[in-house]
């Protein structure tokens, strides 16, 4: 009987084994079928199209992992991260040992805001294969994004040493070492970029900012020339340029490439502040200031474009206005020297004196390099009829700048009004000996001379 229910045993065991063959052949058959499919839509990037069939693959295959990282990579680009992750999650729980699958799942991280969680994938990712340049290149840019820039650069050298020829590896390095502030290194990676890609528009972005960075103004022009021929639409390089052709007192030019930029986006800020900025360097005041009103009006936080907006209106003599200006970049930045020393300047211009000095001896306070400001409150004493105020700021001023003509005569001025005549006549004749073409220091010269005579 044992016999008898063995050999049944067996002849089940064997119909079994074949009905899996048949069903494994049909799986693999299937598998083979959606696959052609699913790669098809893949390489010609029909994301929706890839979406809806992985889903139908899903639901006839729901133990297969590739239908599932398929659809993780569709929402990945569409731009749904949180929902590739939970689909490249799926295909991971099936099969653990695709780095690709954990790449994938590190860039959706990335673009989530998660360098961190990106770089724990990454190395998942390089964990299973070592020589995963890819990997490796991301992960430098989640250090980037960290600004972690040195960690980017040893992982983008890691991408190198497995491939040499890896332009974006350049690409990137060149731009940790330009946020490092090493233009030299940047423009060299750039170069390396350029020369395995040449039609990589970033690439002569990237060299065109490290060149500006090193005043070749020149090169940097002629880097955005080439990127904006790759890359017509590329707003950032017409402003980058335009920004080339200021430094290189090329205002009319400059405007042009801000225009550029500003028709390609038209809530484009910096685009409005900059050629504000070129405005005012051609002394078209009023077109200055109504760009400057344009940056504002997008972004009312914009400290800089205030200060600047207050500099175009002081020169354009609205000196209260100016004032309310600077008044305003104050309350956004109380910690800049610059406005204050402005503020400075157009509270003198209005007669001022008082509140003027204030805002002279704030901006050293906070700058001390500053010492031109002393030369200012010295002449806002002088204005107040406080000589022995202006006398010691403009002595303060002289220990920086001892052969200031100007404030040597004003300085004897300030000692003849005291009485001091024999300190004024050594100030005029310094004055006069600095530059003896001047008819007033002459003049100012003779005259103490008579004075002093009696006395003598």
């Amino acid at each position: 009987m044992s016999d008898i229910v063995t050999t049944s045993s067996i002849q089940v065991l064997q119909q079994v084994s074949k009905q899996f063959e048949v069903v494994d052949k049909l799986l693999s058959s299937r598998q083979l079928f959606w696959k052609e499919i699913l790669d098809e839509l893949n390489e010609a990037k029909q994301w929706e199209a890839l979406k809806i069939v992985a889903n139908r693959c899903i639901k006839e295959l729901p133990i297969w992992p590739y239908a599932y990282s398929m659809l993780g990579e569709a929402y990945y680009e569409l731009k749904n991260y949180d929902a590739a992750l939970e689909q490249l999650s799926k295909s991971i729980e099936l099969d653990n040992k695709q780095p690709s699958i954990y790449n994938l799942r590190g860039l959706s991280k990335l673009e989530l805001l998660d360098p961190t969680g990106a770089i724990d994938e990454f190395n998942q990712a390089i964990a299973l294969n070592p020589k995963y340049v890819n990997a490796y290149c991301n992960k430098g840019n989640a250090k980037f994004d960290l600004e972690d820039y040195l960690g980017a650069i040893a992982e983008y050298e890691q991408s190198l040493m497995l491939d040499p020829t890896c332009s974006y590896a350049y690409q990137n390095k060149g731009s940790a070492k330009k946020d490092l502030e090493d233009y030299t290194g940047a423009k060299a990676d750039y170069d390396q970029a350029i020369v395995l890609d040449p039609k990589d528009a970033f690439s002569f972005y990237g060299r065109g900012i490290a060149k500006y960075s090193l005043e070749d103004y020149t090169g940097a022009v002629a880097d955005y020339d080439q990127a904006i021929a790759l890359d017509p639409i590329h707003a950032n390089a017409y402003l980058n340029r335009g920004v080339a052709k200021n430094a290189l007192e090329d205002y009319t030019g400059a405007i042009a490439d801000y225009d550029q930029a500003i028709a390609l986006d038209p809530k484009y800020t910096l685009a409005y502040h900059s050629r504000g900025n070129s405005k005012n360097n051609l002394e078209d005041y009023t077109g200055a200031i109504a760009d400057y009103d344009q940056a504002i009006a997008l972004d009312p936080k914009y400290t800089l474009a205030y200060y600047r907006r207050g500099n175009s209106k002081y020169n354009f003599e609205d000196y209260t206005g100016a004032i309310a200006d600077y008044d305003q970049a104050i309350a956004l930045d109380p910690e800049n020297a610059d406005v204050y020393s402005n503020r400075g300047d157009a509270k003198y211009n209005i007669e001022n004196y008082s509140d003027a000095i204030k805002d002279y001896l704030k901006s050293v306070e906070l700058n001390p390099q500053l010492e031109s400001m002393f030369g200012n409150i010295a002449s806002c004493y002088l204005k107040l009829n406080q000589p022995h105020s202006a006398i010691d700021y403009y002595t303060r001023y002289l220990s920086n700048y001892p052969n200031d003509h100007t404030t040597l005569n004003n300085l004897a001025t300030q000692y003849e009004e005291i009485d001091d005549l024999v300190s004024a006549l050594y100030y005029y004749k310094k004055a006069w000996s600095l530059d003896p073409e001047d008819k007033v220091y002459k003049e100012n010269l003779e005259l103490i001379k008579t004075k002093i005579r009696p006395i003598l």
